[in-house]
């Protein structure tokens, strides 16, 4: 994006934020490295509406579920909430339900499975923690919620179980360091207490950092998807692999990277990739020519500040 397509988008356009999911084979793509998923897109029928950050799991019935975020990008006074939303096979909608709100800005509502547990550990840096909700996938709803990690704002909170150890991945929530800087924490059980890597951050720069996804683990490698925010926010997705990790050392390397599919409606960015057996979800950007729209949010944010 040139400096001509930045000012004309920061001017007259909107951002609006879909998910696509795809039947899709991963070791294919990390193997050949080429995405060429033809994701169907799902309808949204509020246009002050997006919908982002998706991970998906097939609940063993034949349907799938998709756990998202449900936010505005023209209203500033609304915060995001996390929905659940039911798919059958042919990935129609079955249901669709509010998950989780506390009253304040949730995101990336990441699935994870330990000892027999199916957790959701979402982005809640507006809470200052890090907090997993136990799920039940055949009732649908959250049952406990547990404190893994307190009194520190993470974004996009990624776990991983390696080496008999628990390890946190995750951006610090500054404004200035929110896509650049990785800190991995690491722990012996899931509650912790959890340590800080003594490289920390272990890895600086806009491309690759800031995570996007639950790791993939193909043929005993470990690949984490990662954020490219070189250029704007939501730029494309970078697939690393993980050559070294321990309690000492990390280091990862560039395996691949995912852009946007060019044919879609939702083609100017993406940030998010997931995926469940033979199914992958992500998510898109639409710029929508909207000036009149443009406008409003800026008065709508002008007069939050003044009321602040």
């Amino acid at each position: 994006m040139n400096m001509l397509q930045k000012l004309y988008k920061k001017a007259f356009c909107v951002m609006q934020w879909n998910i696509g999911i795809a039947k899709a084979d991963i070791r294919r793509i990390i193997t050949t490295k080429t995405f060429d998923a033809e994701p169907v897109w799902l309808t949204i029928d509020d246009q002050d509406t997006s919908i982002a950050d998706p991970f998906i799991l097939e609940d063993g019935r034949g349907n799938l579920l998709l756990a998202y975020e449900d936010f505005s990008m023209t209203d500033p006074c609304r915060y995001g909430i996390l929905r659940l939303k039911t798919l059958n096979a042919n990935l129609e909608p079955l249901d669709d339900k509010v998950l989780l709100d506390v009253k304040k800005h949730l995101s990336y509502p990441a699935f994870f499975s330990d000892n027999n547990t199916l957790y959701i550990i979402p982005e809640s840096r507006h809470c200052n923690e890090v907090a997993g909700y136990e799920f039940d996938p055949t009732q649908k709803n959250i049952l406990n919620k547990k404190i893994i990690f307190g009194n520190i704002p993470l974004l996009d909170p990624t776990l991983l179980k390696y080496n008999n150890k628990y390890w946190l991945f995750a951006t610090y929530g500054d404004r200035k360091h929110e896509h650049s800087k990785l800190y991995i924490y690491f722990a012996d059980t899931l509650n912790g207490p959890y340590t800080p890597h003594p490289k920390n951050p272990v890895r600086q720069g806009l491309k690759g950092t800031r995570p996007a996804g639950n790791f993939i683990c193909i043929d005993n490698h470990i690949y984490r998807p990662a954020q490219n925010c070189e250029g704007y926010y939501g730029k494309s997705l970078v697939i690393n692999k993980i050559n070294k990790l321990s309690e000492t050392e990390f280091e990862e390397t560039q395996h691949m990277e995912i852009t946007a599919p060019p044919r879609a409606k939702y083609n100017a960015g993406i940030h998010t990739l997931s995926i469940s057996g033979n199914f992958i979800a992500i998510d898109g950007i639409w710029l929508k020519f909207a000036p009149l729209t443009k406008l409003k949010t800026k008065l709508k944010k002008i007069t939050k500040r003044l009321k602040a």
